[in-house]
Protein backbone atom coordinates (compact mmCIF):
# COMPACT_ATOMS: atom_id res chain seq x y z
CA UNK A 1 0.00 0.00 0.00
CA UNK A 2 1.14 3.41 -0.88
CA UNK A 3 0.67 6.35 0.42
CA UNK A 4 0.58 9.74 -0.79
CA UNK A 5 -0.40 13.79 -0.23
CA UNK A 6 -3.00 14.96 -3.14
CA UNK A 7 -5.31 17.60 -2.88
CA UNK A 8 -5.52 18.04 0.68
CA UNK A 9 -6.56 14.47 0.92
CA UNK A 10 -4.16 11.56 2.04
CA UNK A 11 -4.87 8.37 0.17
CA UNK A 12 -4.06 4.85 0.68
CA UNK A 13 -3.49 2.72 -2.65
CA UNK A 14 -3.95 -1.24 -2.93
CA UNK A 15 -2.48 -2.87 -5.98
CA UNK A 16 -4.95 -6.13 -5.78
CA UNK A 17 -4.89 -9.33 -8.59
CA UNK A 18 -7.55 -7.75 -10.68
CA UNK A 19 -8.18 -4.14 -9.31
CA UNK A 20 -6.50 -1.12 -7.90
CA UNK A 21 -8.62 0.34 -4.58
CA UNK A 22 -8.24 3.75 -3.43
CA UNK A 23 -9.23 5.08 0.34
CA UNK A 24 -9.18 7.88 2.54
CA UNK A 25 -6.37 7.23 4.83
CA UNK A 26 -7.85 9.34 7.45
CA UNK A 27 -11.03 8.19 7.44
CA UNK A 28 -10.67 4.31 6.71
CA UNK A 29 -13.94 3.02 7.43
CA UNK A 30 -15.42 5.45 5.05
CA UNK A 31 -16.25 3.41 1.36
CA UNK A 32 -13.31 2.48 -0.73
CA UNK A 33 -13.00 3.03 -4.44
CA UNK A 34 -12.20 0.07 -7.07
CA UNK A 35 -11.15 0.10 -10.84
CA UNK A 36 -9.63 -2.54 -13.08
CA UNK A 37 -6.08 -1.41 -13.86
CA UNK A 38 -6.92 -0.36 -17.43
CA UNK A 39 -9.53 2.23 -15.70
CA UNK A 40 -7.04 3.56 -13.09
CA UNK A 41 -4.46 4.22 -15.78
CA UNK A 42 -7.04 6.10 -17.33
CA UNK A 43 -7.89 8.03 -14.25
CA UNK A 44 -4.39 8.88 -13.70
CA UNK A 45 -3.66 10.17 -17.15
CA UNK A 46 -7.04 12.26 -17.07
CA UNK A 47 -5.75 14.20 -13.62
CA UNK A 48 -2.41 14.23 -14.75
CA UNK A 49 -4.11 16.84 -17.90
CA UNK A 50 -6.46 18.06 -15.80
CA UNK A 51 -5.85 18.48 -12.52
CA UNK A 52 -7.98 20.99 -11.15
CA UNK A 53 -11.56 19.82 -9.73
CA UNK A 54 -13.32 22.51 -11.96
CA UNK A 55 -12.15 20.35 -14.94
CA UNK A 56 -14.76 18.06 -15.18
CA UNK A 57 -17.81 19.21 -17.74
CA UNK A 58 -20.98 20.15 -15.69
Amino acid sequence: MRSFEACRVDLHIAILPTRIAIRDSKVPARATLSFPPAAFTALIDHLKVHPSRDSAPH
